[in-house]
């Protein structure tokens, strides 16, 4: 993505976030909904603030879904950046 943004001048905001790949895809972050998503596209958890998916047990148990939550810049992706 960041080579994308470089080489159009823009500023890129991912509305989606994969949680996983490949075989361990697990679904995905709904920036813009403020939801997680099974693979299949079914709503699993709804949220205000990305910390409050820290909150959700089975979410904070998967090592697939923090490997994910961990790799969102901090405060790169609030309602006004979006």
């Amino acid at each position: 993505m960041d080579e994308i943004a470089s080489k159009l001048a823009l500023d890129l905001t991912p509305m989606l976030w994969p949680i996983g790949q490949g075989v361990d895809f697990h679904g995905y972050i709904d920036l813009l909904e403020r939801r997680v998503l099974s693979p299949a596209g079914k709503p699993i958890a709804e949220y205000g603030e990305i910390e409050d998916l820290l909150d959700n047990e089975a979410l904070v148990d998967d090592p697939v879904f923090m490997t994910a939550l961990e790799s969102l810049e901090p405060g790169a992706f609030s309602a006004a950046a979006i």
